[in-house]
């Protein structure tokens, strides 16, 4: 019996995890990003780098962009893990798989990337992007794997999570429909994550634009929970950070507003 009454606590929750395809090598890498609003949301304080992840947009016609931009960042907050860059080879390029073929070079450099640390691919349909991503997790080369498609279905979601569990790195997710969004994704992914913006122009000091902000609403995360945290990104530090308040207020997000 465990000290305060709860025999094998931590045993029985790494069992579930094990069942459900979730279970972690002692020691695997995990990103924590060090604001505990967000912290307190994923498994054991962090998140799983050797994973499949999910990223789409509030609203497919405009904020694909910046769904981008938090994945860049969950990127370089990966590469500058210790724990990751020896479990991930953070010297590694990129390899970016995308229908679009529209990611942009100097768009990397607030992110700390240069895009020669990019490999990039233009895939003809989602098939082929799913296709590029496995050959690229089964290749000792890339620090990680990101594919741009307009949907999935749960088991190629089911194939890339152990594809990245094999390989011991991150695989990211970042649904681009080229019309409708789809009505629905499946799970399997270790997180999925809907990004819009917070703030407007000119919300910054002398009327110049404020910081990259963004409402990050964590829907699923195996082992953890579901919540929102209000993030900003620092082009100096390169680094995650709380939104501050905006004008005494908490910050509310554009997709909230055009409701």
């Amino acid at each position: 019996m465990s000290e305060g009454g709860q025999p094998g606590l931590e045993a029985l929750r790494a069992e579930i995890r094990q069942l459900e395809g979730y279970g972690l090598a002692e020691g695997a890498a995990r990103l924590s990003f060090g604001l505990e609003p967000l912290d307190k949301l994923l498994p054991e304080g962090g998140l799983p780098l050797a994973a499949l992840h999910l990223v789409e947009p509030a609203r497919c016609e405009w904020d694909d962009g910046l769904a981008s931009g938090f994945l860049l960042a969950l990127l370089q907050s990966a590469a500058r893990s210790s724990a990751a860059s020896r479990a991930a080879q953070a010297a590694g390029p990129v390899l970016w798989v995308s229908r679009h073929g529209d990611l942009y070079g100097p768009g990397l450099l607030p992110f700390g990337f240069s895009p020669e640390g990019f490999l990039l691919v233009t895939a003809r349909n989602d098939r082929e992007v799913l296709w590029c991503l496995e050959e690229g997790l089964r290749d000792a080369a890339p620090r990680a794997v990101v594919g741009e498609l307009g949907g999935f279905e749960r088991v190629a979601a089911r194939r890339l999570q152990l594809a990245a569990e094999a390989a011991g790195r991150p695989c990211f997710l970042q649904i681009r429909p080229f019309a409708r969004p789809p009505r629905s994704l499946p799970g399997g992914a270790a997180s999925h994550w809907r990004i819009a913006p917070i703030g407007l122009e000119g919300e910054g000091r002398g009327g110049l634009p404020g910081p990259l902000r963004w409402q990050a609403e964590l829907l699923r995360c195996r082992g953890g929970r579901a919540g929102t945290a209000f993030l900003e990104w620092d082009d100096e530090t390169r680094d995650f950070s709380l939104a501050a308040p905006l004008c005494d207020r908490e910050p509310r997000s554009l997709a909230a507003r055009a409701l």
